[in-house]
């Protein structure tokens, strides 16, 4: 299981039409995301959060912590994210 972890900003609209569409389309079946909101607390703090619940995560085989801007396009990212982690 790979863990999204996004930083979201304002009112969660771009992540829902740029990063979130785009990660549907590379998520495995047990993979997860994970949003958080950034403002007011940084995205430091919020990546953090997310590797301590990746942490918790038995299963978990690696975390991609995105920006809600990012937009994922490489059909093969998984594949390739859980090779290099090897």
């Amino acid at each position: 299981m790979i863990l999204f972890g996004a930083c979201v900003s304002g009112d969660g609209s771009r992540f829902r039409s740029t990063c979130e569409p785009a990660l549907r389309q590379v998520l495995g079946p047990k993979d997860r995301i994970m949003v958080l909101p950034g403002d007011g607390q940084g995205i430091p703090r919020v990546y953090n959060a997310i590797l301590a619940a990746a942490r918790s995560e038995r299963d978990c085989e690696g975390v991609v912590l995105l920006h809600d801007d990012v937009e994922i396009i490489d059909p093969d990212f998984r594949a390739k994210t859980l090779a290099a982690l090897r």
